[in-house]
């Protein structure tokens, strides 16, 4: 019989909540909880009186009772009231990102000062196998912003992309806000670096550039690096071509080359885009964009 008079009090909700989380196979949460091993200790099964006498009520409504240990059992040395944001950012299902010597949330760095993006930009670009360094420090490029250099218009994120950038998007993107001339913010590599440890040496990635073992690009190595290759492999071994050619007017050319053709009408990321989507080449040369 039920004699403590508070079965409609929010700190009783919290203690048959968290003995379904645990031991209710039907309950939504339970994968995550009993699902993983996770137990409640015998104390507070016993009663929710031995529970109450432990915890207490709630701080406020919006604070619900939390395990610092996300892997460790609901007891009396593993226990806290949080608020959502302090529960979410002790999720097992969080990203840790380090960057020197910081540990965060994927969700703290978007909101640390520093980060020039928002956070589904930056989870967006972590997804896709950016740096961490590159997709926090990254301003987002505009779409619509448009530059012209050897023959080409294209958007910023396009000449980041290309093959004639040698630096990091961040990088461009900082030196055309500077007033950098397209070309001089794409072709001047970037002097100073994190050094990366090679070969029993340790060079910056544009001093690599210029070693004698080294037949790619500092933008290659990068992004190689960031692909989670070795330093030695990074550095030292060939690059693969397989650069997009297209056939058009018996005709066959890169798709780079076949933007500054003569009978070209459209930017380069246009016609790159209407190659892939399988638009005739004829086609996708001479139409204009509307």
């Amino acid at each position: 019989m039920i004699t403590h008079g508070m079965t409609n009090t929010k700190v009783y909700y919290v203690w048959t909540g968290m003995i379904q989380r645990c031991y209710n196979v039907n309950a939504p949460a339970y994968h995550r909880y009993g699902g993983r091993g996770i137990r409640v200790c015998q104390r507070w099964l016993e009663s929710f009186e031995n529970f109450y006498a432990d915890v207490g009520d709630p701080p406020s409504k919006g604070h619900s009772l939390d395990r610092p240990n996300n892997n460790g059992d609901y007891d009396i040395e593993n226990w806290r009231w949080a608020t959502w944001l302090e529960q979410a950012n002790n999720k097992s299902t969080n990203l840790f990102i380090t960057i020197g010597d910081e540990t965060k949330t994927l969700k703290n760095w978007s909101r640390d000062e520093r980060c020039l993006v928002n956070y589904s930009t930056l989870k967006s670009r972590i997804r896709k196998g950016w740096h961490p360094e590159e997709a926090i420090f990254t301003p987002h490029i505009k779409q619509e912003h448009e530059l012209t250099a050897y023959g080409l218009t294209m958007n910023l994120k396009d000449w980041a992309e290309s093959e004639f950038n040698l630096n990091s998007p961040w990088l461009l993107g900082k030196r055309i806000r500077e007033g950098w001339e397209l070309q001089d913010a794409l072709q001047t590599p970037a002097e100073n670096g994190t050094p990366i440890e090679a070969f029993g040496e340790s060079k910056t990635i544009h001093a690599w550039t210029k070693d004698r073992r080294c037949s790619i690009s500092q933008k290659q190595i990068a992004k190689r690096l960031a692909m989670g290759w070795t330093p030695e492999d990074a550095i030292a071994k060939p690059r693969q071509r397989t650069r997009e050619k297209m056939t058009a007017f018996g005709e066959t050319k890169g798709i780079f080359t076949w933007a500054s053709d003569e009978r070209c009408v459209v930017s380069y990321a246009v016609l790159k885009n209407r190659f892939r989507s399988g638009m005739l080449p004829e086609l996708a040369l001479t139409v204009p964009n509307d």
